[in-house]
């Protein structure tokens, strides 16, 4: 077993951080050269979002029903083959996507490298670090990204013992992710027209402002009803949604806004710095439900038993689902509000400026 594991341990790693990183930061910088034009950026960051969005609920529904099976107490347990057999279909067809994304995608925006007069590259590794330090575009959206998705991710976590401790209806749990899925869905549209008229940034402000106040009156009216926590829950959801279909959009600003600022473009860079940070608040929020569950006092079963909390517990998880996700996008919008410059005036002088310069190229 422990070979297996250092198995698993070393090869998860190696695909992870090195071959999924190595595929990730050019596919998702490339939005950026496919196209100089601001409304087609936001239609391919909403795109991006929503077939991020649709394949994740595809592999929720579809993989355990291909990998799960029970025995005869009616218990449910993991098959070893399908499991593997699962896995190198989602692997092949991972594959095949990636070279239809490769083959039928173009980069029209074509930039040639800066140099020096000794022709060497314009930036070296320490002057492009400081211009990361010193982009307040970015370090803004680097921090709503952290707020935002600890909120979202640190929810999902809770979500669970929600339903099943403090409503006791575990029942309708699918009915909330289905839900909270469908809403965020539906607003790639509204998010393109959004965007097109008022901008990026005031689009994604008023999606979290809408989550945030949608959170604050959960939290102040400590609903016990499920189904009322739900229809709240996809309204929030529909703020989010706004915000995430431009998330992507953000950088292809940034990347021109540093190009303004500096005369190089540095996509790659800027795009890898983002996902980086995103990763960490991936990870501090996967560890957030354990450390909060602890923290308020939960009683784990640790033999099948059933535990039952108490109410302090209980109401507890309902302050941790709601609270804490208010405080996180208030402080987002805040953030993005006072601290990102790029707003829709900005960022078309921006184009304006580098299509002046490209022409005289």
């Amino acid at each position: 077993m422990g070979a297996r594991i250092a198995w698993v341990a070393i090869f998860y790693i190696i695909w992870g951080s090195f071959f999924y990183t190595a595929c990730n930061i050019p596919y998702g910088s490339m939005a950026s050269v496919i196209t100089n034009d601001a409304k087609q950026r936001t239609q391919l960051s909403t795109w991006r979002t929503v077939g991020a969005t649709l394949s994740g609920m595809m592999i929720g529904i579809i993989a355990p029903m291909l990998v799960f099976a029970t025995n005869e107490a009616g218990q449910q347990y993991v098959v070893p083959q399908k499991f593997t057999l699962t896995a190198v279909i989602f692997g092949i067809c991972a594959a095949a996507l990636y070279m239809g994304c490769y083959a039928l995608s173009t980069e029209r925006v074509q930039i040639a490298p800066a140099k020096h007069d000794d022709g060497k590259a314009k930036l070296s590794a320490g002057e492009t670090l400081k211009n990361l330090v010193t982009c307040r575009p970015l370090l803004a959206i680097v921090v709503v990204a952290m707020f935002t998705l600890i909120a979202s991710l640190g929810m999902s976590s809770m979500n669970t013992y929600l339903y099943k401790d403090y409503f006791n209806n575990t029942a309708v749990m699918g009915i909330s992710s289905m839900a909270g899925t469908v809403s965020m869905i539906a607003m790639a549209p509204v998010a393109t027209i959004l965007s097109s008229r008022i901008g990026k940034k005031e689009t994604g402000c008023l999606g979290i402002g809408i989550s945030a106040v949608v959170f604050i009156i959960m939290f102040v009216m400590r609903i016990t009803n499920p189904m009322v926590f739900i229809s709240l829950y996809v309204l929030q959801g529909m703020g989010m949604g706004l915000n995430s279909m431009v998330t992507w959009a953000y950088i292809g600003d940034v990347i021109d806004y540093q190009e303004v600022k500096t005369g190089v473009r540095t996509d790659g860079t800027v795009y890898s710095t983002y996902s980086f940070t995103r990763k960490i608040a991936q990870a501090a929020a996967a560890g957030l439900g354990g450390w909060l569950l602890s923290a308020i006092g939960y009683v784990q079963s640790t033999a099948g038993e059933v535990v039952v909390q108490t109410d302090a517990v209980r109401q507890s998880i309902y302050t941790c689902m709601t609270l804490l996700p208010a405080v996180l996008y208030v402080l987002a919008f805040l953030c993005m509000f006072f601290l990102y410059p790029l707003g829709k005036k900005q960022v078309d002088e921006n184009t304006r400026v580098l299509n002046e310069r490209r022409a005289k190229a």
